[in-house]
């Protein structure tokens, strides 16, 4: 709406001055006065729309209103130049006249009649003509069309991230505690980063959501709150579920998000660098997913993929409770500043290791769950509507699944696709291994929610709905849907987590 807004200001300002400009005399002084005004205007609106607060994320509008401030110093600039140049002709056209002035007296007085006759006939026909003359010439009436045409376009590009992205801030928390945020790199000494050839170790990103306002008198205090454990999607990255990070901080929980270098969008490493996705991986994600590969060809893959990301998970957690049970961060954290490394230690502290919870988004759900099966210290795991590819191996050309039950309590979360697959089974008649896992599983729930889609259970749609739309998403309240899958995520984690509330009504709360 923003986007629309602005496009139709420019446009209409744009209008207005290309009108003038073919309907007025077109004078260069004078259409330098109106673009520097269209200009002002102009610069005006931008302004308006990168610092009020009613616009939303003003960092939607900073290229917007850089193109508009090189507009204006550009206007600005020709107006003085040409006033410079326009003050210079006036000086020698006056000592012309000074000059002229000074002649014989007496002649200027014989000729006076015939000059003064001479000029009367002149401004006559310099009346006539310039009643003729057209107001504007028809290169002018060009030069305003296509110069309104090209900055409505330029200006229209530069606002373009208004239209892709929303004013998105977030959700309102219903937690009592205020919640603070702290990040640090852990450098993996053994292992070697595979896409890398100059002996690099393999780095891995965390970020903690924790509560800011508790400040404990000990550290047996100070490990009041579960630790959940985050695990996002393919090319996706650590803020793809963040009000679901905020809403568990809110309540009483350290969450510790995990980045994947190479398999997220995009992250940083301890120089500062950012380190993109790999392109290759993502040709892999996609022809995997659309069968485009043999059986073992995408098995091989599938399993690259979920070692990496057990190594990164088992990596975080075995970190934090080294880091907690000494006191202090070893070298292998590396964090932006003494005040973050103060604040990853804080977070560190404040876990309770007993209660732990490991959840993730598609993929990310997957590893949480091949986690689980590795680990005995995990009390609760949350399938954010993945396929549970670690419950399945290709044996002999065919899948097989695990026939030992998941053991963990269990929650999967499921788009409208994924619900109809464990009543349908797969293509070649095989059961959905979901739903083989749900129904052979010691503790699970299973919920499917009718209209959505893959990324619908992330905040990508509340933050660009065009480009959760091109990755699957449906046209829902993405709000209200967000804000009911947080709450269900809160109160399946506060039973299992805090030994709270109850769970009589989950089953009923999917469509």
């Amino acid at each position: 709406m923003a986007f629309v807004i602005l496009v139709v200001l420019i446009a209409a300002a744009e209008v207005v001055f290309a009108v003038r400009a073919v309907k007025t005399r077109a004078s260069k002084a004078g259409w330098r006065r109106d673009r520097l005004a269209l200009r002002t205007i102009e610069l005006a609106i931008a302004l308006i729309a990168r610092f009020v607060p009613a616009f939303g994320n003003s960092w939607r509008f900073t290229g917007f209103l850089a193109v508009v401030v090189v507009l204006f110093v550009w206007a600005v600039v020709a107006y003085l130049v040409g006033r410079a140049k326009a003050g210079r002709a006036g000086v020698v056209t006056k000592s012309d006249v000074h000059a002229g002035g000074t002649a014989d007296s007496a002649g200027h007085a014989q000729n006076a009649d015939a000059e003064h006759a001479a000029h009367h006939a002149e401004g006559v026909r310099s009346s006539k003509h310039s009643a003729c003359r057209p107001r504007a010439t028809l290169r002018t009436r060009g030069a305003a069309i296509r110069g309104a045409v090209l900055s409505t376009l330029l200006l229209a590009v530069a606002a373009f991230p208004a239209y892709v992205f929303t004013g998105y801030q977030g959700l309102p928390t219903t937690g009592e505690h205020q919640v603070a945020e702290a990040q640090a790199i852990f450098v993996d000494a053994n292992r070697l980063e595979p896409r890398e050839s100059d002996g690099s170790h393999r780095e891995v990103p965390i970020y903690f959501f924790y509560p800011a306002d508790a400040s404990p008198a000990s550290a047996a205090a100070q490990a009041a709150y579960p630790l959940v454990v985050f695990d996002h999607g393919s090319f996706g990255y650590y803020q793809s579920n963040m009000s679901t990070y905020q809403e568990l901080a809110s309540n009483g929980y350290v969450v510790a998000v995990v980045e994947h270098p190479y398999y997220s969008l995009f992250t940083h490493d301890t120089s500062g660098s950012i380190v993109p996705v790999d392109p290759q991986f993502m040709q892999a994600v996609i022809d995997v997913t659309n069968d485009a590969l043999d059986a073992n060809q995408a098995d091989a893959l599938v399993r690259e993929w979920m070692t990496t990301r057990d190594a990164d998970l088992n990596l975080v957690l075995d970190s934090i409770e080294t880091a907690q049970a000494e006191g202090s961060l070893s070298d292998a954290w590396v964090a932006d500043s003494p005040d973050q490394a103060a604040a990853v230690l804080q977070a560190v502290n404040r876990a309770d290791l007993d209660k732990i919870g490991l959840m993730g988004h598609s993929i990310g759900g997957a590893a949480s769950m091949d986690l689980a099966r590795q680990r005995t210290d995990v009390d609760a795991v949350i399938d954010i509507d993945g396929t549970m590819l670690g419950e399945e191996a290709l044996v002999n050309g065919s899948y097989q699944y695990n026939p030992a039950p998941f053991a963990t309590p269990l929650l999967a979360l499921n788009n409208e696709q994924h619900g109809q697959q464990y009543a349908q089974g797969n293509p070649d008649g095989t059961q959905y291994v979901n739903a083989y896992v749900i129904e052979h599983a010691a503790d699970a729930h299973s919920l499917t929610f009718k209209g959505t889609e893959h990324m619908d259970f992330t905040d990508l749609p509340l933050f660009s709905p065009m480009l959760a739309g091109m990755l699957g998403s449906q046209n829902i309240d993405h709000e209200q849907f967000s804000t009911r899958i947080n709450h269900i995520i809160l109160e399946y984690c506060d039973y299992y987590l805090k030994g709270e509330g109850s769970l009589a009504g989950l089953d009923q709360q999917g469509d």
